[in-house]
């Protein structure tokens, strides 16, 4: 099992030049798993694609059957422990629920993570999180 954020996710989905990379990894694994956002962020990622005009109405629709075609096992925060859990990663990376969401699941479930994002790598490995080698090309940053 891996998780995989939306960076990454993403990647793949728009055909950035790390999505190769991105797919290999992701198809190295038996199943992927993210927050229960992660539906929430990809949607997001592909409304502002078609928006932009980078994704037509076709190759929209491709992508939410791409999103929808992995083998994905979402988890969602319902714990008191494991939400404090997640807002301790928020304080002490000083990143987002958002990132830090990816971060907790990976470090609960002992998976690697797969993310394109600097600030959520730099955060996983302080954590001791396996981080997977960053695809070729430039990384994403996002809030």
């Amino acid at each position: 099992m891996i998780v995989v954020d939306a960076t990454a996710f993403a990647a793949f989905l728009l055909r950035e030049p790390q999505g190769d990379a991105v797919l290999e990894q992701m198809l190295a694994h038996d199943a992927m798993l993210a927050p229960g956002l992660l539906a929430y962020e990809l949607a997001n990622v592909i409304a502002q694609a078609q928006r932009s005009g980078r994704l037509d109405d076709d190759a929209a629709e491709r992508a939410r059957e791409q999103c929808a075609g992995f083998p994905w096992v979402f988890e969602q925060h319902a714990s008191r422990d494991r939400a404090a859990s997640l807002s301790a990663l928020c304080v002490r990376h000083g990143v987002s629920a958002y990132r830090a969401a990816y971060l907790d699941i990976a470090r609960h479930h002992n998976c690697p993570l797969l993310t394109l994002d600097d600030a959520l790598r730099a955060a996983a490995a302080r954590e001791g999180v396996q981080v997977l080698p960053a695809p070729a090309g430039k990384r994403a940053s996002r809030r």
